[in-house]
């Protein structure tokens, strides 16, 4: 697992069917930026870990650092299927999308204010 935390960015997603829009963590990870549409606290420790990563090269998008980005540093230019989202993905979904199960990394676990 990687030794050093990893820095979280915002991006905002529109989800499809029912359309409802989402803040999801991205994380900077082999050169790209990846969603992390779930992440798993580890046992006993103070981090956590992706449980699955979603390159951000395998959707439309557009780095958002304007005046109005309101927290977010990316936008996914149009709906992405909820299903990326689900616990289990069909593997249609997959053979469209960059997609890593479990990958090794790690983040301090901070509790929001």
């Amino acid at each position: 697992m990687a030794d050093s935390p990893l820095m979280i960015f915002k991006t905002l997603v529109l989800l499809a069917q029912p359309a409802t829009v989402r803040l999801v963590d991205t994380v900077e990870h082999q050169g790209m930026f990846w969603l992390v549409p779930h992440w798993r606290e580890l046992p006993n420790t103070q981090w956590m870990t992706p449980a699955r990563i979603i390159a951000l090269a395998s959707l439309g998008h557009v780095q958002d650092l304007g005046p109005s980005h309101q927290g977010h540093r990316f936008v996914v230019n149009g709906p992405v299927p909820r299903e990326l989202f689900d616990p289990t993905i069909p593997n249609q979904l997959r053979d469209r999308y960059i997609i890593v199960d479990e990958p090794d990394l790690k983040s301090l676990h901070i509790d929001p204010i």
